[in-house]
């Protein structure tokens, strides 16, 4: 892959990472949701891709999974930020 595809989908992530916060930290929202959000299992496999994508830039190792872990991160955070907008919406009906 090129790099401008690595940049591109780290780009990606990193604004839908700033867009999911900003949802998160709307003063309307109920502990509650925030927590059973914490509880989602994407949320667990975020933070296991994070861990990876540490793990490639730490030993230098495998360049090649960099692409693919920063588009699955993207793809986990459009999850995240759809479900939660979900929540949103039933909370405030």
């Amino acid at each position: 892959p090129e790099r401008g595809t690595e940049i591109d989908w780290q780009a990606r992530a990193q604004a839908l990472e700033l867009q999911l916060l900003a949802i998160e930290h709307d003063d309307h929202l109920p502990i509650a949701t925030a927590a059973a959000f914490r509880a989602d299992p994407a949320t667990s496999e975020l933070a296991e891709i994070d861990r990876r994508l540490q793990a490639v830039y730490e030993h230098k190792s495998d360049a090649n999974q960099l692409v693919p872990l920063w588009k699955r991160r993207s793809e986990l955070l459009d999850t995240l930020i759809a479900a939660r907008k979900e929540q949103l919406t039933l909370i405030r009906i």
